[in-house]
C-alpha cells in the first residue's frame, strides 16, 4: 500500500521537475536570442556607419583628386 501512493507523487515530482526546466530554459533562449538579436542589430549599424564614412570620404578624395589636376 505504501509503493501505491509514493508512485503517484513521484511521477507527479517528475512531471513538475520537467516543466520547471522546460521554463527555465525557454527563458535562456529568449535572453540569447535578445543578446544575438542585439549583436546583429550593433553590427548592422557599424557596418552602415563604415559604408557611409568610406562613401563621403571616396567622394571627398575624388573632389580633392580633380581640384589638384585643375
Amino acid at each position: 500500500m505504501i509503493n501505491m501512493a509514493q508512485k503517484p507523487r513521484k511521477k507527479a515530482s517528475i512531471v513538475i521537475t520537467v516543466l520547471i526546466l522546460m521554463v527555465v530554459s525557454s527563458f535562456l533562449v529568449l535572453v540569447t536570442m535578445r543578446y544575438l538579436l542585439s549583436m546583429v542589430a550593433g553590427f548592422t549599424s557599424l557596418t552602415n556607419y563604415y559604408k557611409t564614412y568610406y562613401l563621403a570620404r571616396g567622394s571627398m578624395d575624388m573632389l580633392l583628386t580633380q581640384h589638384d589636376y585643375r
